[in-house]
């Protein structure tokens, strides 16, 4: 049983979006010997949806998006060949390849390109809506180039319709222009998608499973494994010990019960555009002392909650934002370490001392406490962080903080923080509420002028060198100011049936529909093909092993016994 890092991440279907373990060239025999050795996989994932807002990573088997992320977190072309960047229009060029046709030979240009973006920004129902019709503007100058500006509401970290967009399956103008947007919910398109990716639905059934074939026209080669059944229905350990599926999602409660089962692989992939953090209400009290914010960081041993929540163990403490391509490559501003004695002076020094000896510091008659918001998850990308509120309740306590943790399902608690009716709440920060968070009208009562300048740059910057030069100035400052505490990006597992060594997988069955179809030439020759996600998996995180079980009880006991 391995357990190795995903290069790519995905929420709902991370098996769809998995590397091998072993080698990640292409194989190098005949088509007809990797069949013979394995040529179906059975996977298991929520989501069979091909619609555009439905998020579903299923998706990308059967689209093409634009670009994606390699392994060294640079973008790489996919659709696009080439492109350049006039700063001084603000306005990207993009050259599409000229050798990819949709499922039933009609070749892919940029009307598609712009239909796609036409279709996610004019839904005919607005809450369908991915992308403001204003944000952008696209003019087609030929049937392989476009050049597009983007304005305000527009996301630099994905950009849409830009060489930056990893995310945004292309659709065909041809087969769905001409249809009525009304009844967008009864395409029978839908239901038997026509593609230009590496796999072809073969069949549908909603709810249930997706029936999938190689697409032999595929423009860098047929993949390695013929057929694949996508199943939308059982639980991961459940469906992987009785042998039904070949890879399945796994929840971390039921990750001890396959260490050490030699039928399985295990993979870590985190999520860069969704980091946990404990939102500080600058309003409330000692809380907008910075102080008291660097005492209470230093209190919370993080490291702790990250083997709490089975994180790998090399991964450590940040302390400012980050773009995925700094994740990716390893370039994060290093955060304070688990520090109890330092975070005692810092309160000392602020004024709270312990003067009745009850273990819970006072000033003025004010003892110091606060309430910890921890909302119960209401979706797959929104999780559930109990766990971590009562690990960080302890920690307090160890240090003269009284942190009264009070669970709320999760729109509740949503609704309270857009409020600023919290005093401390465990919480995800995304791309789309850093401004919420950080910016002139912060809901946090944190407002820095050097921060919010640095924001609003880095909302009008597409180019990535800036925008990771960016990042890093905010980076220092909020290490500085530490206005939240962040924790980490949203994880997740996915365990993988163990296959002989000479499968196309090379070992694992995640890694079975994870081949490069085509061969190492230039990146947009050997684009690799499967879900667009970015990759970011930190350097070192390879492989590793779990601690043996006497280390991983002391290290629960020490997060404060929040299992």
């Amino acid at each position: 049983m391995k357990r190795t890092a995903l290069p790519l991440i995905g929420a709902a279907l991370l098996l769809v979006a998995c590397s091998d373990p072993g080698s990640r060239g292409t194989d190098s025999r005949p088509a007809s010997e990797r069949s013979a050795a394995v040529d179906s996989v059975v996977l298991l994932g929520p989501g069979d949806s091909f619609r555009p807002e439905s998020g579903s990573v299923i998706r990308y088997l059967v689209f093409l998006t634009l670009v994606e992320r390699n392994e060294d977190g640079e973008l790489v072309g996919r659709l696009a060949r080439d492109w350049s960047f006039d700063a001084q229009r603000d306005e990207w060029t993009v050259h599409l390849r000229s050798d990819v046709r949709w499922q039933d030979g009609v070749p892919v240009t940029t009307r598609d390109v712009a239909f796609t973006l036409d279709l996610y920004s004019r839904p005919a129902d607005p809450s369908q809506r991915m992308v403001p019709p204003e944000a952008f503007e696209l003019r087609v100058l030929d049937d392989s180039t476009y050049t597009i500006r983007l304005f305000e509401g527009s996301d630099p970290e994905t950009a849409v319709g830009t060489p930056r967009d990893w995310y945004v399956p292309i659709y065909p103008a041809h087969l769905l222009q001409d249809l009525d947007r009304n009844t967008y919910d009864t395409w029978e398109f839908w239901d038997q998608p026509v593609g230009n990716g590496p796999y072809r639905v073969v069949r549908r059934i909603p709810d249930r499973a997706v029936f999938l074939e190689a697409n032999p026209d595929f423009y860098p080669g047929a993949a390695a494994v013929e057929h694949v059944t996508v199943m939308d229905q059982g639980t991961g350990l459940v469906e992987l010990l009785a042998g039904t599926v070949d890879a399945a999602p796994i929840e971390d409660a039921d990750l001890s019960k396959l260490e050490g089962d030699g039928r399985f692989d295990l993979y870590h992939t985190f999520n860069p555009y969704s980091v946990s953090a404990v939102l500080w209400n600058h309003s409330r009290g000692p809380l907008g002392d910075p102080r008291v914010r660097r005492a209470l960081t230093l209190a919370i041993d993080r490291r702790a909650i990250f083997q709490l929540l089975n994180a790998p163990s090399d991964f450590g403490p940040v302390d400012g934002l980050f773009t995925a391509r700094q994740f990716t490559r390893g370039e994060l501003p290093a955060g304070l370490e688990h520090d109890p004695e330092a975070a005692r002076a810092l309160l000392e020094e602020a004024g709270w001392r312990d003067e009745d000896g009850d273990g819970i510091r006072e000033r003025d008659g004010e003892t110091l406490s606060l309430s910890l918001l921890a909302p119960r998850s209401y979706g797959p990308w929104l999780p559930d962080h109990t766990k971590e509120a009562v690990a960080i309740q302890e920690h307090l306590r160890r240090v003269g903080v009284r942190a009264e943790v009070r669970t709320q399902e999760g729109s509740v608690a949503f609704e309270r923080l857009m409020a600023g009716d919290f005093d401390a709440i465990v919480a995800d920060i995304k791309p789309g509420s850093r401004s919420t968070f950080f910016g002139p009208e912060s809901i946090l009562g944190y407002r820095n002028p050097e921060l919010i300048r640095l924001l609003e740059g880095a909302g009008r910057t597409f180019d990535p060198d800036a925008l990771d030069a960016l990042y890093a100035e905010i980076g220092e400052i909020m290490r500085a100011d530490l206005p939240v505490t962040l924790l980490m990006p949203m994880l997740r597992w996915t365990a993988a049936r163990t296959l002989s060594d000479d499968s196309p997988a090379g070992g694992s069955a995640v890694g079975l529909i994870r081949r490069r179809p085509g061969g190492h030439g230039p990146a947009g020759d050997a684009a690799v093909w499967l879900p667009p996600r970015p990759r970011c998996t930190r350097p070192g995180l390879r492989s590793e092993r779990r601690k043996p079980d006497s280390d991983r009880l002391r290290a629960h006991d020490h997060a404060g016994r929040a299992g």
